[in-house]
């Protein structure tokens, strides 16, 4: 498995579900790929904290991860966020100083801020950024059409950008079906 270092590159949350699910969006850090994990608002709520360094009023369970490891001399040196026995979901794993830990990739992730330490993901999980194919279509006549893999890429980040997470995550699946089938 190849592992590419990812950045955290956006985090939303969609207010209108009545899950108030999130999505966490990861981007290569040399590159313009990319990766969108839905998550809880739970979750995208304690990065956001975390980040803004505020306390909350009550400790997160990520914050409770961190103060026992620390106390008992643990030390996260670096999460991969891989696909899970070759399905859509995804799985992430913590290298710390004692051994490898399974984790969701939201609380992987919070660690990974937390005890600010490199992020890498499986590099058959990443799809292309939308953003990078637009620049390199500007080079091409006006009248040329879209491949089927563009369109999902542009559509996702329409679905992004809109704040629908559930279209998202269907068109993230689409992408990486495609891309995989191209790849065989």
């Amino acid at each position: 498995m190849k592992k590419i270092e990812v950045v955290l590159s956006e985090l939303a949350i969609n207010e209108e579900s009545p899950e108030k699910e999130g999505m966490i969006i990861l981007g290569e850090r040399f590159g313009d790929r990319f990766l969108c994990i839905m998550t809880d608002s739970y979750g995208i709520f304690a990065i956001k904290t975390l980040l803004s360094r505020t306390r909350s009023e009550h400790l997160f369970i990520h914050e409770l991860a961190a103060t026992l490891m620390i106390r008992f001399g643990g030390k996260v040196k670096e999460i991969t966020i891989t696909p899970w026995k070759e399905g859509d979901i995804l799985s992430a794993s913590i290298l710390t100083n004692r051994g490898k830990i399974r984790a969701r990739p939201s609380d992987a992730i919070f660690l990974a801020l937390y005890f600010q330490v490199p992020m890498f993901a499986s590099e058959k999980i990443l799809v292309e950024d939308p953003d990078s194919l637009a620049d390199e279509k500007e080079d091409t006549s006006p009248g040329e059409t879209l491949s089927p893999l563009e369109r999902l890429q542009k559509d996702l980040k329409n679905a992004i950008e809109k704040e629908e997470y559930e279209k998202a995550a269907a068109l993230r699946d689409e992408i990486k079906k495609i891309s995989g089938d191209a790849g065989k």
